[in-house]
């Protein structure tokens, strides 16, 4: 019976994941509000009654789609706290965190979320907790890069890691609603910005 359970448990999970899947690609294709909840179901191969059963609404789809972005967010967080050499930890971050960023799917899914999450409390408070976290992470990196210590937090720091974030997330969007590819001479500039932010040569290592 147990067994029985955990395939059923199992199922409702796909169905669900499933299901948040065609609604990301109808928000990501038509727009959240543009897309309705029988056009997910359809994308989805569910009946309209069974989408119900799994999500009130799209404003709780997108509820949904946001705990997930924060299990996706945690990679970078690792990076930042992982790498011993702060400077190094910086420097992946960006490396890793644009590339995600540039993703077409990633860019217009947050853009959607973030016009919601004006709106919606629910929504908001999930997309304001995966930004504090990385904020917070990216925080200590730039606090040990300026010397500060990790119970002494400047808030310069706090400032300029929010900084770092839309400087990078901004530059991803642009390149994504102009369909274009970011040239190395515009990824040097986005560079020298974040040095300028941050006081970060582009070349440490260390």
């Amino acid at each position: 019976m147990e067994k029985i359970t955990k395939i059923g448990v199992e199922k409702l999970a796909l169905r669900r994941l499933k299901i948040i899947d065609a609604a990301m690609s109808c928000f990501i294709e038509h727009g959240f509000h543009q897309t309705g909840m029988r056009e997910i179901a359809k994308q989805a191969g569910v009946s309209l009654g069974n989408l119900y059963n799994h999500f009130k609404g799209k404003d709780e789809i997108l509820v949904a789609i946001t705990a997930i972005e924060a299990e996706e967010l945690t990679e970078f967080t690792e990076i930042l706290a992982r790498l011993v050499a702060p400077r190094r930890a910086f420097k992946k971050f960006v490396t890793a965190y644009l590339a995600y960023a540039l993703k077409p799917e990633n860019a217009l899914i947050s853009l959607e979320i973030l016009t919601v999450a004006m709106r919606n409390p629910a929504v908001s408070e999930g997309f304001s907790e995966n930004r504090a976290a990385l904020i917070a992470a990216l925080r200590d990196v730039l606090a040990k890069i300026d010397g500060a210590k990790l119970d002494d937090l400047t808030s310069t720091s706090l400032e300029a890691a929010k900084l770092v974030l839309d400087l990078i997330e901004g530059f991803a969007m642009r390149c994504v609603l102009e369909d274009e590819k970011p040239t190395s001479k515009a990824q040097q500039v986005l560079w020298r910005m974040l040095e300028a932010a941050t006081g970060l040569p582009q070349n440490a290592t260390s």
